[in-house]
């Protein structure tokens, strides 16, 4: 997501605890044909390739429209205005597909809620979209990919079941509203937002998008379990914090200004931006918590306030105090002050000298970017770091789809440190005639007082024949 957009809540009781009526789980026309739209666009974030097949099926759909005047103006509004990510996932939630077209839902306004968007373009873009479904004949290959949808569906339905969606409610001290989870298999965002109705309560929406498949190539959601209590908390905290906002100093702007590259990174930016999402990846932190998983909680500590979210010790010792005194804090809202206090009061340039004084930058490889080694003993290469190291901090990722040499088998150990543990030494086993690559990320590793490091080295290295 690129700009705040206000989360609500999906109420999931009734698959987790069995209760009231199950939000509905499903790929919505809409939202798909726009994705498929977007990605023919050439929109990044709209190109999910972990499913080859479907993604395949829908280029060779798409693709002869490439010049249609939907694509063209949704490409004129990224250009000009940064319209993309969460901004097209609100045009399509407000997009309803309907006797073989498209229409715009008439409570939709979305210059109102996102100002990426200008007066009268849904309208136009609306109409050039429901053309472009028309010509494509997209309703029929949707419905032609009925049994693939609702397969993915059962398996949102299998975390959902796995998720204690009820302990937000007791977290937070109210219950909040049903909505809709969108599966999208295209994008790889997700995204959350409020979509109006003509009568009743807004409506909920979460856009979910696709990594992983099962062996019958359908998409699943293991272990997404902190997605859901993720996107399920912004409806109840995001509101607190634009209501409040004023309260706090400025501290947070200070905070996204010191931390704007790895913000940036996650498409954040700004003070509001900061707190909010740090408002929810602390609720996640408490989930963790609340159900047995410590180790992981303090991992997500420091790791989130390396990720820009260097307010997350006062957060934290808020909800703390919150759970422990419910009768003097009844709901989430009540605990706001305390943290807005906190925060205020926090030395944020110290607070970013001690973070990056303690977190191990990784320095150079001793291995020349683009060597030619011999391939038969294990091959020895060295990493510098500007602090010392945690034992145990290891990994290695991908580089341009290069092949990932293995640590080696036949050389015990195959990771060293050096005595001041600045210095990590790896052996890996490599194949002859082979041209290898990967990513050593400061990320993976921490130093003495817990902070992941920073920085990466990039390695590629070619063997002989």
């Amino acid at each position: 997501m690129r700009k705040l957009l206000l989360f609500l809540f999906i109420s999931l009781a009734s698959i987790a605890r069995g209760n009231d009526a199950n939000p509905r789980i499903c790929v919505d026309p809409a939202v798909e044909f726009v994705s498929a739209v977007c990605r023919t666009a050439g929109f990044a974030e709209y190109v999910n390739n972990a499913n080859a097949t479907y993604a395949w099926a829908v280029d060779s759909l798409f693709t002869p429209f490439g010049e249609h005047p939907a694509i063209k103006y949704l490409q004129a509004v990224r250009e000009h205005q940064d319209v993309g990510y969460d901004a097209i996932a609100l045009l399509a939630v407000y997009l309803t597909a309907d006797k073989g077209g498209l229409q715009l839902r008439p409570e939709a306004n979305l210059p109102a809620e996102d100002s990426r968007w200008k007066s009268g373009q849904p309208d136009s873009v609306a109409v050039l979209l429901d053309d472009l479904y028309r010509q494509s004949n997209f309703d029929v290959f949707f419905r032609s990919n009925g049994e693939f949808y609702d397969a993915a569906a059962k398996n949102m339905e299998a975390l959902l079941e796995k998720t204690d969606v009820a302990w937000l409610w007791d977290f937070f001290g109210k219950k909040p509203e049903d909505g809709e989870i969108v599966i999208s298999l295209l994008n790889k965002g997700n995204y959350g937002m409020s979509r109006h109705r003509a009568s009743g309560a807004d409506e909920s929406v979460i856009v979910v998008g696709c990594f992983r498949l099962d062996k019958h190539d359908i998409p699943v959601f293991d272990g997404r379990e902190s997605l859901i209590i993720h996107e399920s908390s912004h409806p109840m905290t995001n509101p607190l914090v634009i209501d409040n906002f004023d309260s706090f100093n400025d501290n947070l702007s200070l905070a996204a200004k010191l931390m704007e590259a790895p913000l940036a990174a996650k498409s954040y930016g700004g003070g509001l931006s900061l707190m909010c999402e740090s408002m929810v990846r602390a609720v996640e932190i408490q989930y963790a918590l609340a159900h047995g998983d410590s180790i992981a909680a303090n991992y997500r500590k420091t790791s989130e306030m390396m990720a820009g979210f260097m307010f997350m010790p006062e957060i934290l010792e808020a909800f703390d105090h919150y759970t422990a005194n419910r009768r003097d804090y009844p709901m989430i809202d009540s605990i706001m002050p305390v943290i807005i206090h906190s925060i205020n009061n926090v030395d944020v340039n110290g607070r970013y000298e001690e973070m990056m004084n303690e977190s191990p930058e990784i320095l150079a490889c001793s291995l020349p970017y683009g060597a030619t080694v011999n391939a038969g003993e294990p091959l020895a290469i060295s990493f510098t770091f500007s602090r010392p190291i945690k034992r145990g901090s290891f990994g290695m990722g991908e580089l341009h789809d290069l092949e990932i040499p293995d640590l080696s088998d036949t050389r015990r150990p195959s990771i060293e440190y050096s005595d001041d543990r600045k210095t990590l030494t790896i052996y890996l086993d490599v194949l002859p005639d082979m041209e290898y690559g990967m990513t050593m990320n400061g990320s993976f590793y921490r130093g003495h007082s817990g902070y992941p490091g920073r920085g990466k080295v990039e390695v590629m290295f070619r063997t002989a024949k």
